[in-house]
């Protein structure tokens, strides 16, 4: 530490005391509490539903049209893409992210940074990889009710598992 960095009198402790008088010095920078980002998390979402109502809802026919509000109950107009090209990409997705992390948890020093990336990169990996079991399986599982829409649409554990998706996509 050099003496500009601190004060005369403190240097001149230190340099009696050792080292550990410079880490009781020398100030750390203070972390803002989590509680503290609550009213910053309050208003995005807000600013999200807004969003996704004037999407949805508020520009007239074709977001009405569009975006139907299926309340865990799909019905025979519902489309939901089951087709091979999605749920690779989901695979894919879940492949990459996932073998980041692991690189990454191997190769990099813990830090705060660290654990943010390989956080966003597990719940990436997870939700697609979640994502693409319900776009394959969906087709796939119980074939199609007397709609032709696939019969698992409308069972709990795809609720479930579009749940997760949808969550772990929002966390990240």
């Amino acid at each position: 530490i050099k003496p500009s960095c601190i004060g005369l009198e403190d240097f001149m402790t230190l340099h009696a005391c050792g080292e550990h008088a410079a880490r009781s010095l020398v100030q750390r920078p203070r972390r803002r509490p989590v509680l503290a980002l609550l009213p910053v998390a309050v208003v995005l979402l807000g600013v999200a539903l807004g969003l996704c109502w004037l999407l949805t809802q508020g520009l007239g026919r074709d977001g009405r049209e569009t975006y139907k509000w299926a309340s865990w109950h799909y019905s025979a107009a519902a489309r939901f893409d089951s087709t091979a090209g999605t749920w690779a990409t989901d695979y894919a997705l879940a492949g990459v992210t996932g073998g980041l992390a692991v690189v990454l948890g191997r190769s990099a020093p813990p830090s705060a940074l660290r654990s943010r990336v390989l956080l966003l990169l597990g719940l990436y990996s997870g939700s697609t990889l979640i994502g693409g079991l319900a776009h394959e399986l969906s087709g796939r599982v119980a074939g199609s009710d007397a709609g032709g829409l696939p019969a698992t649409l409308n069972t709990a554990i795809f609720r479930i598992a579009w749940t997760l998706v949808v969550s772990a996509t929002l966390a990240g």
